[in-house]
């Protein structure tokens, strides 16, 4: 009770009566009604109390106990010890007082005050009985807590809190009657806990005597042996950088040759690799049992399970999934389904894989909130959650609904260390051992967050605590001395005493079937096995075959199904014990393994102090041998049973130490002990003809030993590298008379000497031939070393392989452990390679057994040894599209010039970007331009229209693989034009749109899921590269590839079961994604110049490699055909492949096969001369020629609907077909644009709109009905057109030509006149030709008597047409005039009266000419009140504002509305996008809207009555665009200049919001630069600030998800969302146009933000929900006046206002706009300015304004107005009953959703200055009521407002640097 900061300090007399567990509390209950004969207690009495029932527990003597109680008596005697001695304490105060202090949760302290004041044991309280209660509480805890002076409460204001539980707990049918008084009414327990929960002044109350401190340490004893404690941490070492200092490169430069095989690409390897076995298993990682027996563990990346098969043996199988350090894994058996499997990793992209260990395959991936990775994961009771640990700084706590993919909950554990994590009994609590205490946290409910409680050892120990467990509803830890405790809630309450020795780990087995409860190991190496009772149920005995100090068990977990127990011991090694002792080991290593070599058949290893030979075939070790000394390489020798072991030295040798031995092939005894080095020797290798042995060292020395001689003497020391040596082979000559060695060094450096120790130039080594390939600095990994620089990594190790089926290769590793196979020798093109995840860490060598089928890999990371068996691959011959056979043969040198290119876009050359000194060339069409008589300045606001894409005439026939898809059978088609993807419903034509980021590349659907896939032609940096779309909502699900493939997407593929994506990157990449976990499943390079097409397999990954054809062809598609796999081929053939074998050729088309697709009972294929439909035998059962159904074009995708009997053709003329799968026969053209580009557009009064292209070919669309009604063949290009201006457009002019004569029967310059007559057909009634190069514009003059013709040789001729009939059937036609211009014309207009003509240059000129005669008009200051016909010169004053401050801005066509009622200008630029302006735009600062339309250049623009037609350059796309008036549009130029309050540069923004995080309760602002985070309930002495600070300006805008899980906080230009628990930022949102940021808001599912910036509306996107991975989705501007707010309604859309406008934005999928829909302003408002809102429910909207008014929005319109309040509305705040209102004069309101008053609150009483800045609540748990509000004012005061009460309490005054407490700690 009372508004109280920080915690209670209790007077030393209370302090042993503190944090008394449950049990401790009830007895101390029963004790006080069994001892006392009333309501006090006298001193005996109260002695007797405590003896009977805390003398066990406390452990005091009787005397000290005694002590104890009188001093407790002391503090609740109302007189002082010498005034009397027979007075009483209140028993009631007494018990209250030790309950509200007790460890007990709020709960159970409130059911037991319940009971204890339910004095007449009716279940219920009556009014007397509640104040009793409040009045006891508050008086017996103020007495044992010390405060200066006496602490005096306000009885009055302790009954009103009481009084008020009655009045909220009377329900709503009876609180005004008559018949019954509050006083009446009684309160349940449910009642009194849900009023006293929710209560702000009563859950203040007892947060501030909970959980209270009072001296609780480690013991003494215990400090001495933490520093032997291992934190649950896992090291994550830095990303490898290349170094900037090579040496080797410029040593080796010699030895590259000339040679220039750019063209030539680099072979694939003759050999891949299959992990065959792993040894080992990664330190500090649990292992577990299956239900069914099998073993679960971690090894490097890889999840190892271990599987016992028929004949005993083990068997491994293999989960992937991960690609760092596998630190955690858990298991979880289902109810049905079997067991799923929960694993994590750590490092920088780490990520947590949930995945059946039935078959393991992946179930959900979720990419890793915490930095570096998860230390441990556990699943929780119900298997729903997942709990995680941070393996950071900050120890970092997440709870994961796996299921949803969903984060629920975040807290960390900053400035300590955490040892174990796991949850309890129930989902709803877990717990944390950490170095201070054991830490719980707990929720009522499911949907509460939790809340954090530290735990209580009091009077039983203070140890540190390693491990924690739930056994049934006990929750037991294990300390560090050894020992078992159990807890009582949070208090430790008992010592489990067990005769097992000390014990080293738990495990506690879930759902055990046995009444096995518990499994603990010990340090001598027993097990245990302990009842629910926790006594000893069974002993596994100690595994004797170890020493006992290598006894010490790590990892534990018993199977009670199988009594079988698996424990790793320190050595690394996992064993298996069953109940019949039978130890089995299953995993097996050195704890650190430091080298390895081959020997015969068998593989040897050295670990720290241990020799180890190992079975390949076996999988088992066969000797192990120890050695006194620290192991650091090992070498065994080919010619002789001998094994060299070089020593680790941790400081310098004497000279009589051994620095290394020579061992016994056979026994393992020491044959010759030998010094070199005084250092550690890094590497051995024996020569081949096993003579010389050869040591590298830590000091940059080679040691050269003759072993054939007697002492194995040494031959030469050989210095000259700077850093230690890393590598070392063995070479001789041609002869093989001369030996020569290489070296490598860490520091980058490769050198060659003689045996003899003399250096030797890298140009003598030209020809030597090398024993061995263990250097990783040669000239044939040079581009092995780019590659992997590339993908920011580095080689660590090599080894050549010499397969016995031929060819070579050479075997990476690199410092991720990653495995590479590259053809060897490389250096010839890019490097191709197959990649295999294995190691965790680098691999620091790589060796290949004798016989070359197995490889061995060692990374001391993980200390595992991974064996892996190479298979032979089999590879075609790579051909380019040109058909040149490429040989493998070669071995010449490649300068990357792709990379080089790519590399260019990057390059800027500019060197005035961003500096104000630097003058721009004025643009010379401004010259020409002058402002109209009557012009008022203004700056037009957003335009008044919206557009929604309603046709796409087109079709991407040449750029876009296998884009034709069947979706269903009810007419619905799938295609991509450009940037959209198209539906097109056939049976209603209608088409829906899907807008992707850039130009569509490739697609692929799934037809049962309604599902497709697209992919990104031209890769960029940060943006989507696949996008997965809903192809029934044509919406994204969401995007793949961010940073993966930036050059683009060559071609895709969904498996069968649509859940992994198989796509070909432009830069040759291939990656398997399972989309809907967003991860990548593997990624590999591919084979060839250019992948033509790519497919899954049924029901597999599996790689398909074809043989190479003894002609030049390359392969051009895949389908599968029952059990086979098809190919099609350059040549016309189709091969089968059965497995990676190809069958028989099948001739099938005599030109190129285009296309291969499975159909009912065979396949379909075509080229370009004919269509073929195969049965399941490949006989050809139906043959179409192209030619006889008219397909004039290459065919490029076909598929087959099979329901309605068509096939869909689509050809490279961007067109869609639809032919009889009966017959053949043409059914129908679909879809149709022009073949070629650039084209003309015209357009018609009555609707309709023509086309010309270089096709030749003239189109009348229907611009309704969207058909095309005529098509008349030119026979000749044709780029511009134009209607008569007759208003049916009897009569079209056509200009011929193209600037490039392609052949003689081009006639450039002509140009005709077509008459259209009723019945359709076309004639040509005139032609012309008075220039000698192409037409490029045509227009007529509205009174249909001139035309003007712009052509190529800069020439625009004027003439008169006349005609003496209508329609007209001969013209006549006479030149007027012809105007010589300095470069060609692009665009011209007439004036209205015809007298004027005024044209654009490509030079971007503007220049007027009388008409008539053709005058030049040098004035144009003549011509300023000239009103003109049309608008469609890009250059001209009243369009001068289109082209914005940016010089890159490249209009190249616009229109304009001028006479329409909403005048717009419609402009198309380079980048294929469609702008909206007002009309007139003159301002370089005008509003406008962006439609993303075309890919490529957009050609020309045209309005049409009610729609806008658009036609692109590159994409040969029509575009009909619908025309909307947006709601509310008022032409805002009327009123003429108005005021403007535009955000600027200048504007100074400062933040006043504060806001609740719910978690703690904790109170979040933002102070200059960063964002404090202010925990009242620490201490009041240590009032905690923490705060975030990665903004590097102030911040000016902070909003909190509706989850509270996140935060998103901006600085002028950034906004960064970050978490408010463990302060980890999780995403950056920035963008160059994104500045002055004012305003955040999340949207309510809180996967998207809106931020208002100077820029405009700025909304991003959490891709999948996940924050880490973001989008920006929509980007408009906001209009010329200010913006005040911003934010999401109920619904999803958008709502914006500032001064005299609120605005409406949704989202338009099809074009990915935001439309604009201005809100209806009544009289009374349309001045107002609109300062904030809020979404109270789905139709009610409320703005506040300057004035204090509330404008009430129902479907846009403001239907209701309200004077709210006397000033200023500066905040609005939805809650539960409707929303909350703050003003400038500091009075908040609280409304209901019928816009009544339910309670308002001055907080001007507490303050001098305070304008309300934020508002945030608290909800009541159970009831739709507020309970807490808080508000931060102007002035910096952040006040707390009780619902319940009405008390306002100043929580804190923010300072300069700080929070400084205001509130006295008093209980009132």
């Amino acid at each position: 009770m009372g508004q109280a900061i920080g915690k209670a300090c209790i007077h030393p007399g209370a302090a042993p009566f503190v944090n008394l567990p449950k049990s401790l509390v009830q007895s101390l209950g029963g004790s006080v009604f069994e001892v006392a004969e009333g309501y006090g207690l006298s001193k005996i009495e109260l002695r007797q109390i405590i003896h009977l029932s805390l003398h066990e527990y406390m452990r005091f003597s009787d005397s000290s106990l005694d002590k104890c109680s009188d001093a407790l008596f002391v503090l609740f005697s109302t007189y002082t010890e010498h005034e009397s001695k027979e007075d009483l304490i209140d028993s009631f105060e007494f018990l209250a007082a030790i309950c509200i202090v007790s460890g007990m949760e709020t709960e159970e302290k409130l059911s037991f005050l319940f009971d204890l004041f339910d004095v007449c044991e009716s279940g219920k309280l009556n009014v007397n009985e509640a104040t009793l209660a409040f009045r006891a509480s508050v008086s017996g805890t103020s007495k044992i807590s010390t405060v200066s002076g006496s602490i005096k409460f306000d009885i009055n204001f302790i009954d009103g809190v009481a009084l008020s539980a009655f009045e909220l707990s009377v329900p709503e049918n009876l609180k005004y009657s008559h018949a019954m008084a509050v006083e009446d009414h009684k309160l349940s327990k449910q009642d009194v806990f849900t009023y006293v929960s929710n209560c702000a002044e009563t859950i203040s109350f007892l947060d501030y005597f909970d959980d209270i401190l009072v001296g609780d340490r480690l013991k003494p004893c215990l400090e001495k042996d933490l520093a032997k404690l291992t934190p649950l941490r896992f090291h994550v070492p830095e990303r490898a950088k290349p170094s900037p200092d090579q040496p080797w490169k410029d040593q080796l430069r010699l030895l590259q040759s000339d040679r220039d095989d750019s063209d030539t690409p680099q072979p694939p390897p003759s050999s891949g690799l299959t992990l065959d076995w792993i040894y080992g298993r990664n330190a500090r990682t649990p292992a577990f049992y299956c239900s069914c027996g099998d073993v679960l563990y971690a090894a490097g990346s890889i999840v190892v399970k271990v599987s016992t098969n028929e004949d005993g043996a083990f068997t491994q199988q293999y989960f992937v999934g991960h690609s760092g350090h596998v630190s955690s894994i858990d298991v979880f058996q289902m109810k049905e389904g079997g067991d799923v499997v929960a694993t994590a990793d750590v490092g920088r992209e780490s990520k947590i894989c949930v995945w059946s260990s039935c078959n393991l395959q992946l179930i959900v991936a979720m990419q890793c909130l915490h930095q570096c990775g998860i230390s441990k994961l556990n699943f929780s009771p119900s298997g729903e959650l997942l709990l995680t640990l941070g393996n950071n700084d900050l120890n970092s706590i997440a709870v994961y609904s796996w299921r949803e993919r969903k984060v629920i909950f975040t807290s960390s554990l900053s400035s300590t260390e955490v040892f174990d994590i796991s949850f309890l009994s129930t989902d709803n609590s877990f717990g944390v051992c950490t170095r201070e205490s054991v830490v719980f946290w707990r929720r009522r409910e499911t949907k509460m967050p939790y809340l954090r409680c530290r735990g209580v050892f009091d009077r039983l120990s203070a140890e540190v605590m390693t491990n924690i467990v739930a056994v049934g509803d006990s929750v037991i830890t294990l300390s560090l001395s050894g020992r078992i405790w159990a807890w009582e809630g949070r208090v430790c309450s008992k010592l489990v005493t067990l005769r097992t020795g000390l014990v080293t780990h738990l495990h506690a087995p879930r759902n055990s079937s046995t009444n096995i409860r518990l499994c603990v190991s010990t340090q001598c190496g027993s097990i245990h096995l302990l009842d629910s009772n926790l006594e000893p149920h069974h002993e596994f005995g100690p595994n004797k075959q170890l020493d006992e100090l290598d006894r010490i068990i790590d990892v534990v977990c018993y199977h009670p199904g199988y009594e079988r127990v698996i424990f790793g011991q320190r050595k690394g090694c996992l064993y298996q014990m069953s109940a019949q002792y039978k130890v089995a080991i299953i995993a097996a290593n050195h704890p650190i393994v430091r080298g390895i070599s081959v020997k015969d058949k068998s593989v040897v290893t050295v670990g720290a102090g241990t020799i180890k030979i190992w079975d390949a075939q076996q999988h088992s070790c066969l000797r192990e041998s120890c050695i006194d000394a620290t192991l650091s390489c090992v070498s065994c020798n080919p010619r002789d049973d001998q094994i060299a072991v070089g020593f680790s030295a941790d400081c310098p040798r004497s000279s009589l130490e051994k620095s290394f031995v020579i061992l016994n092939g056979t026994d393992m005894r020491i044959i010759h002990h030998g010094f070199n080095s005084q250092e550690t020797l890094t590497v051995c290798t024996y020569s081949n003809d096993g003579k010389l042995l050869a040591f590298g060292s830590a000091d940059s020395c080679l040691y050269i030993h003759q072993v054939t001689d007697k002492g194995v003497p040494m031959l030469a020391k050989i210095r000259g590298h700077l850093s230690p040596i890393s590598s070392i082979d063995f070479g001789h000559d041609t002869a093989g008379s001369q030996f020569y060695l290489r070296s490598n060094a860490v520091g980058g450096e490769a050198m060659f000497w003689t045996t003899g120790g003399k250096v030797c130039t890298p140009l003598s080594q030209l020809k030597t031939v090398w024993e061995t390939q263990t250097c990783i600095y040669t000239t044939s990994l040079e581009r092995v070393h780019s590659s992997c620089d590339e993908g920011n990594s580095k080689v660590t190790s090599c080894c050549c392989h010499l397969p016995n089926h031929g060819g070579q290769s050479i075997i990476v590793g690199d410092y991720d452990g990653n495995i590479r196979v590259f053809a060897h020798p490389n250096t010839a093109g890019r490097p191709l390679c197959l990649s295999y995840v294995g190691h965790s860490g680098p691999i620091e060598c790589i060796v290949v057994s004798a016989n070359g089928n197995t490889v061995h890999t060692i990374s001391p990371r993980d200390s595992c040894m991974f064996q892996w068996k190479c298979t032979p691959l089999s590879w075609g011959k790579m051909t380019s599209r040109n058909n040149k056979v490429t040989s493998f043969g070669s071995s010449s040198l490649e300068i990357n010039m792709d990379n080089m290119i790519m590399q260019m876009d990057t390059l800027d050359f500019s060197t005035s970007e961003g500096r104000k000194d630097v003058v721009r060339k004025p643009r010379p069409w401004t010259r020409s331009i002058v402002a109209p008589s009557n012009f008022i300045p203004s700056e037009s606001d957003l335009p008044e229209i919206n557009l929604y894409l309603e046709r796409i005439h087109g079709y991407s026939g040449n750029s876009v693989k296998n884009n034709l898809h069947v979706l269903d059978d009810r007419g619905n088609i799938v295609y991509a034009v450009g940037k959209h993807l198209v539906r097109h419903n056939l049976e209603q034509n209608i088409q829906s749109f899907f807008t992707f980021n850039g130009e569509i590349s490739c697609l692929s659907i799934h037809r049962q899921k309604s599902i497709g896939a697209i992919g990104r032609a031209i890769g960029q940096q940060g943006t989507s590269a696949i996008a997965i779309v809903d192809l029934i909502h044509m919406k994204s699900m969401t995007f793949l590839g961010v940073n993966k493939h930036n050059g683009g997407v060559q071609c895709l593929n969904i498996d069968e079961s649509g859940t992994y994506i198989v796509c070909v990157g432009n830069s040759g990449g291939i990656v398997v994604h399972d989309w809907k976990n967003g991860s990548t499943v593997a990624s590999s390079q591919t084979h060839g110049l250019e992948t033509h097409d790519i497919k899954f397999l049924k029901g597999s990954l599996d790689h398909l490699a074809l043989d190479a054809l003894n002609q030049a062809q390359y392969y051009s598609c895949i389908c599968w055909n029952g059990n086979n796999i098809l190919v099609g081929s350059s040549t016309g053939h189709i091969l089968p492949f059965s497995g990676i074998e190809p069958g028989e050729r099948i001739k099938a088309h005599q030109t190129a096969v285009t296309n291969l697709l499975t159909a009912k009972d065979g396949i379909l294929s075509s080229s370009n001369d004919n269509i073929k439909v195969f049965n399941t035998l490949m006989r050809c059962m139906l043959s179409i020629s192209t030619h006889d159904v008219g397909i004039k074009h290459s065919i490029t995708s076909i598929d087959i609907d099979w329901v309605n009997g068509v096939i869909l053709v689509g050809t490279s003329g961007n067109e869609i077909r639809q032919l009889s799968s009966d017959d053949g026969s043409n059914l129908k053209v679909l879809v149709s644009s022009h073949a070629q580009s650039p084209m003309g557009l015209s357009v018609s009064s009555n609707g309709s709109f023509a086309t010309t292209g270089d096709d030749g070919i003239l189109r009348i669309w229907n611009a309704y009905d969207h058909q095309v009604s005529l098509s008349y063949d030119l026979n000749m290009p044709s780029r511009s057109c134009a209607f008569s201006p007759d208003l049916l457009g009897r009569m079209i002019a056509v200009g011929l030509g193209k600037p490039k004569k392609e052949n003689a029967c081009i006639v450039n310059g002509k140009w005709i006149v077509l008459s259209i007559a009723e019945d359709g057909t076309i004639h040509t009634i005139a032609e012309r030709r008075d220039v000698k190069k192409s037409i490029t514009e045509i227009k007529w003059h509205s009174n249909g008597d001139r035309l003007a013709v712009g052509s190529s040789d800069q020439k625009i001729c004027v003439y008169s047409i006349t005609s003496n009939t209508k329609p007209a059937i001969k013209v006549d036609i006479a030149l007027l005039s012809m105007i010589d211009l300095t470069s060609p014309p692009i665009h011209f207009d007439f004036s209205v009266d015809g007298k004027y003509l005024r044209a654009n240059y490509e030079c971007h000129e503007l220049h007027f000419f009388e008409a008539g005669p053709g005058l030049h008009v040098k004035e144009s200051s003549r011509l300023k009140d000239v009103h003109w016909e049309t608008e469609t010169c890009i250059f001209g004053w009243s369009v001068q504002g289109v082209w914005g401050k940016d010089e890159g801005s490249k209009v190249l066509s616009l229109d304009c509305t001028a006479q329409d009622h909403c005048p717009s200008i419609a402009a198309g630029d380079r980048c294929g996008n469609l702008t909206l302006y007002q009309f007139p735009c003159t301002s370089t600062a005008a509003q406008y809207i962006t439609y993303p339309s075309h890919v490529g250049p957009v050609g020309k623009v045209r309005w049409l009555p009610g729609y806008l037609v658009s036609i692109g350059m590159v994409d040969n796309a029509v575009m009909v665009w619908r025309q909307e008036v947006g709601k509310g549009f008022t032409n805002s130029l009327a009123s003429g200049l108005v005021e403007r309050n535009v955000m600027s540069a200048d504007d100074e923004f400062v933040c006043h919001s504060a806001l609740y995080d719910l978690v703690d309760q904790r109170v979040i602002y933002p102070l200059s630069g960063n964002v404090e985070v202010f925990d009242k309930r620490r201490h009041a002495a240590t009032v905690h600030v923490e705060s975030f600070q990665k903004h590097d300006a102030t911040v000016v805008a902070i909003c909190s998800s509706n989850s509270r899980l996140f935060l998103a906080t901006a600085d002028v230009k950034t906004i960064r969302v970050w978490d408010p628990r463990t302060f980890v930022e999780v995403a950056t949102l920035s963008n160059e146009r994104q500045k002055n940021i004012s305003s955040l808001s999340f949207s309510s599912d809180d996967v998207k933000i809106v931020a208002v910036s100077s820029g405009g509306l700025f909304v991003w996107l959490a891709v999948n929900g996940d924050w880490s991975d973001t989008k920006l989705a929509f980007h408009t501007l906001a209009g010329r006046e200010k913006v005040h707010f911003a934010l999401f309604d109920l619904g999803g859309n958008i709502v914006s206002g500032g001064r005299r406008h609120v605005n409406f934005w949704s989202e338009n999928q099809s074009t990915s706009t935001l439309v604009l829909s201005k809100g209806v302003l009544s009289e009374r408002c349309i001045s107002e300015t609109f300062v904030c809102g809020v979404s109270v429910n789905d139709t009610l909207f409320v703005t506040g304004t300057k004035s204090g008014s509330f404008v009430i929005w129902k479907e846009m319109k403001s239907v209701k107005e309200i004077q709210a309040h006397n000033d200023c509305v500066t905040s609005l705040r939805v809650c539960l009953e409707g929303f909350i209102s703050g003003c400038a004069k500091g009075i908040v309101i609280l409304w209901s959703a019928n816009l009544q008053k339910v309670a308002s609150y001055d907080v001007a009483t507490k303050s001098t200055y305070s304008p309300i800045g934020s508002i945030d609540v608290i909800a009541h748990s159970n009831r739709c009521v507020t309970t807490k509000i808080l508000i931060r004012t102007e002035s910096r005061e952040i006040y707390e407002i009780s619902c319940v009460t009405g008390k306002i309490s100043l929580l804190c005054k923010i300072g300069s640097s700080q929070a400084y407490p205001s509130v006295e700690p008093s209980c009132i």
